[in-house]
């Protein structure tokens, strides 16, 4: 069975020592813009929302705009030619939807949608990974990931 413990990657919203982590929307970091701040906060909030709703099945549009705002700042990281920042931001999607279709009060409903989120973001992934000839473990270990998530939710 698949454990619903987080890896030891896994971002967290709390540190083990009980303290937030820093946004990423500080005001005073140089070279990014208010637009791109506005999206980065966007995404925090959404990413907080499906972690800590108490609902079993949140709205689909919160995970839309979640996908919407990791694949945008994805994208801004790769037109930059920053491209582990562009993997940083589809893996902390990656590992955001994966957690929050595992938590124990969500519904079948929600688990299906946030999949559907992950497929989304495997084919990503995997067309960013195949470019880079030093990823095959990686893409691998997604691989494994992607297929183990799909028989514990189905």
């Amino acid at each position: 069975m698949y454990s619903t413990e987080p890896l030891n990657h896994t971002p967290a919203l709390v540190r083990l020592n009980g303290e937030p982590y820093p946004s990423t929307t500080r005001g005073d970091t140089p070279g990014i813009t208010q637009s791109r701040r506005q999206r980065i906060a966007e995404f925090e909030r959404c990413e907080s929302q499906l972690l800590t709703d108490p609902g079993a099945c949140p709205q689909s549009c919160l995970l839309n705009q979640y996908l919407d705002a990791g694949l945008d700042l994805a994208e801004a990281a790769g037109r930059q030619q920053l491209l582990s920042l562009q993997e940083s931001w589809l893996r902390r999607t990656w590992v955001t939807l994966r957690n929050s279709a595992l938590l124990g009060h969500r519904n079948e409903a929600w688990s299906h949608q946030c999949l559907i989120g992950l497929y989304q973001l495997f084919f990503v992934f995997r067309h960013l990974l195949q470019e880079r000839p030093d990823s095959k473990r990686r893409l691998l270990s997604l691989t494994r990931d992607m297929s183990l998530m799909s028989r514990h939710l189905f």
